[in-house]
């Protein structure tokens, strides 16, 4: 298996989690104190880890990402991605246009999906990529990186649990081929404590992720890792046996649910539009020539974020936008 691995600051550390990806232009400070490495997906994919490790800590974190390294060499939506061209330095020719900035803001803000609703309700990112002759060519070429950046990204949703469940699968059976100390393998595990652990309410990616492999027959591995969404995952091998071992609840609408049968309902939902949030109107559009935007209101509770969005699109199309609830299953 091919892979880098570097060493780097605790500043540099914090900047590349909370970016997504080495030297990506954002223009937010990062949110946590402390990060022990970060799995970068890429045609070699990169491990960094936090020059403050200690040596344990390494350990812990590298025997995680070999099942990284693995999974994504096999699945069939993470084995083709490659690093996107959003970084500072190929930023560096777009900078001095007026509105770069807002621009690279709302698109991202619009770019959550890639995928169109229905034949109806497109994804915004897609609309503008197909109505570009509104746009300057500076505009168009930043849009498609933009849309690369996306896809990157959505990609890696999509297959967060059977990534990480895989992940925390295979980092067990590496330790277990160490020689360690009865006192370093009781680090190990608090590290996994402090980590890992299963918040009162809600679903732990990696400890579900791992109950959930664990059920997967020996014939069927290669073909879930191949190719199989956490959608897909969630539908096969979230059984009875994985609901009461890892307790899992969910909140739906101020009430705690807990039984097996809603849980999985309300999960699957969840994994499945996690992605969604605002499309662009085609029918509406197209018939009043008036840019109709509808949004879904679970994922839009903010009213300054949306209109900001829509202050932002107006002033970059020099056009009037409408963002509207969409109050109707488009399904």
């Amino acid at each position: 298996m091919n892979y880098d691995i570097q060493t780097v600051s605790n500043e540099e550390i914090l900047y590349i989690h909370e970016a997504g990806y080495r030297r990506r232009y954002i223009s937010t400070n990062a949110t946590h104190n402390r990060v022990l490495e970060v799995f970068e997906i890429d045609q070699i994919p990169t491990i960094y880890l936090n020059q403050r490790n200690n040596k344990l800590e390494n350990i812990y974190c590298l025997t995680h990402c070999l099942g990284h390294v693995e999974f994504n060499k096999n699945n069939t939506w993470l084995k083709a991605l490659r690093i996107p061209k959003m970084t500072q330095e190929n930023l560096i020719p777009y900078m001095e246009h007026e509105g770069f900035g807002l621009f690279i803001n709302v698109f991202r803000q619009l770019a959550t999906t890639c995928s169109d609703l229905n034949s109806n309700f497109v994804a915004p990112i897609n609309y503008f990529l197909m109505q570009d002759q509104n746009l300057c060519d500076w505009q168009t070429k930043l849009l498609r990186m933009i849309y690369d950046e996306a896809f990157y990204f959505n990609s890696i949703k999509k297959t967060t649990l059977l990534n990480e469940g895989y992940a925390v699968l295979r980092q067990t059976e590496y330790i277990n081929l160490l020689n360690l100390s009865v006192s370093e393998k009781l680090e190990i595990a608090q590290i996994d404590a402090r980590l890992h652990y299963k918040p009162e309410q809600g679903l732990n990616y990696y400890s579900l992720g791992r109950s959930m492999w664990e059920e997967v027959l020996k014939q069927d591995v290669s073909k879930v890792l191949e190719e199989y969404t956490d959608v897909q995952f969630l539908d096969h091998y979230y059984n009875e046996t994985v609901h009461e071992k890892e307790n899992v609840s969910v909140v739906f609408k101020g009430e705690v649910i807990r039984d097996f049968y809603n849980v999985k309902h309300l999960l699957r939902k969840q994994l499945s539009d996690s992605f969604s949030g605002i499309y662009v109107n085609l029918d509406v559009t197209n018939n009043t020539n008036k840019l109709t935007l509808n949004y879904i209101s679970k994922y839009y509770t903010d009213v300054q974020t949306l209109m900001n969005l829509k202050l932002g699109l107006e002033k970059l199309l020099c056009r009037r936008v409408y963002i509207k609830p969409l109050r109707c299953n488009p399904n």
